[in-house]
């Protein structure tokens, strides 16, 4: 009999162990993950030329529990995928306040999410799409002649051998018209020449490219002409 009652003990705690483990253990918390990438339109980054429109990109956000508290000195990945490409990934990690920053070059049409793996307190996020819009970068120069003003470059990436177009509008609410187009060069140079308006008149030019998967339709800096009694004809470029 005293071997039966310590049988039926020991079946009892054998049966109870693993609920009465199980009872303290604590789920891991949900949590979310924002991002906000900036600039919305870029151009695309060479290192080279006159800067003009942004060409990197700036990702913030913040991970946090689903109540919003920081989650702090966690690992996280930037995930970026180009038109017709495989998603690249970049390694990070929050600050005390849950936040995080990426800084990458611009490149392409691109879209990014930033991704958090989760461990045994926190659970996996991941955020929304962010999407970016590229430019090539014309990095075009001015140079100032008696009778005309000369707007060169040359074009990036891969534009060789292929359509520019000059565009001119005569006034700031007139319609862009275009006045001229060439191929580039065999390393994607161009140039154009804007004449001068008439007296006290300003004229616009710019110069662009057709889009495609892997870059909007793409526009140089603006280059206004000028003319005055007071001074020479003048030219001057105007990031717009």
């Amino acid at each position: 009999m005293r071997l039966s009652r310590a049988l039926a003990l020991l079946l009892v705690v054998v049966l109870m162990s693993p609920s009465a483990a199980f009872a303290g253990a604590t789920a891991p918390q949900d949590t979310q993950l924002t991002i906000t990438g900036q600039p919305k339109v870029g151009i695309y980054w060479d290192e080279i030329g006159p800067e003009s429109t942004p060409d990197l990109v700036r990702h913030r956000g913040r991970l946090t529990t689903a109540g919003g508290a920081p989650v702090a000195n966690a690992p996280i990945e930037l995930h970026r995928k180009l038109a017709g490409g495989q998603w690249k990934v970049q390694e990070g990690e929050t600050d005390a306040e849950g936040r995080y920053e990426f800084i990458t070059p611009i490149v392409g049409n691109a879209r990014y999410k930033v991704v958090y793996d989760g461990d045994a307190v926190y659970e996996p996020a991941e955020s929304g799409l962010t999407r970016l819009k590229a430019m090539r970068d014309f990095n075009a120069e001015l140079v100032e002649k008696p009778k005309v003003a000369i707007f060169k470059g040359n074009i990036n990436p891969d534009w060789e051998n292929k359509v520019v177009k000059w565009q001119r509008k005569t006034c700031k609410t007139c319609a862009w018209r275009t006045v001229d187009q060439e191929r580039s060069g065999d390393n994607g140079t161009w140039s154009f020449k804007g004449n001068y308006p008439p007296l006290n008149k300003k004229w616009f030019y710019r110069a662009t490219l057709e889009g495609t998967d892997l870059f909007v339709k793409s526009y140089s800096a603006l280059l206004i002409t000028t003319r005055t009694p007071a001074r020479e004809p003048a030219a001057r470029t105007a990031v717009r």
